[in-house]
């Protein structure tokens, strides 16, 4: 197949995607798909607008909001279109320059959601990511200024995703702070020299957490 074969296919199924409000995918590399520019999960849309996930499915559903399926059959909303709807509505979205966003990364969901739900009662932007590699996603879309790292969970790891986050002119300036469920001297010192600022030994409390982050109930809460 030529190259103006697969030019004119191209054009052709972008006509009809456009036509029926079809995610267009570029394949990356690893042969994944994503989308060409950042977006966001219901949760994450519903935060912005301050309303619950259940809403924006309603807008969604609707056809008040645009949104895509991705290949794994979850809905998920481009930064265009956010924005778009905002402008159709009326309603503003938050000046989120210089606002908390936490990556929670865990393999253990019970406890990622604990955590996500003590943040949540403050004006702060949560996602979670149950692996490594679910957290490089995470970083590219989400964009988190800080990222809670469990430290031992299968795949890639807290240590090798900590490394690979710093070692990168992209995402090194991110704040990690480790978790982990292990009170052993070896690993809070090794995250540390890897790049982590702290490490917090589970379970945390609350008051901790709030603390490690720099929140206060003055300054944070909603």
């Amino acid at each position: 197949m030529t190259v103006a074969t697969n030019l004119e296919n191209f054009n052709k199924y972008a006509k009809i995607a456009i036509n029926y409000k079809i995610a267009i995918y570029w394949i990356s590399p690893m042969g994944k798909a994503t989308p060409s520019e950042p977006y966001f999960t219901p949760t994450q849309v519903a935060e912005m607008f301050k309303v619950a996930p259940v809403t924006v499915r309603s807008w969604a559903l609707n056809g008040r909001i645009n949104f895509f399926n991705t290949p794994g059959g979850h809905r998920r909303f481009t930064k265009s279109s956010i924005e778009d709807f905002a402008r159709k509505t009326g309603v503003e979205l938050p000046n989120t320059k210089g606002e908390m966003r936490v990556l929670i990364v865990d393999d253990d969901l019970e406890y990622a959601t604990f955590l996500a739900n003590i943040l949540r009662e403050y004006r702060v932007l949560v996602d979670v990511a149950r692996s490594g590699f679910e957290a490089g996603e995470s970083v590219q879309t989400f964009k988190p200024t800080v990222i809670l790292l469990d430290l031992i969970m299968p795949g890639l790891n807290g240590f090798e995703t900590c490394e690979k986050l710093k070692s990168s002119e992209r995402t090194q300036h991110i704040k990690i702070i480790g978790i982990t469920g292990f009170d052993h001297k070896d690993y809070v010192e090794h995250i540390v020299t890897l790049g982590a600022d702290t490490c917090l030994i589970k379970p945390i409390l609350s008051s901790t957490l709030l603390e490690t982050l720099g929140i206060t109930e003055e300054t944070q809460k909603k």
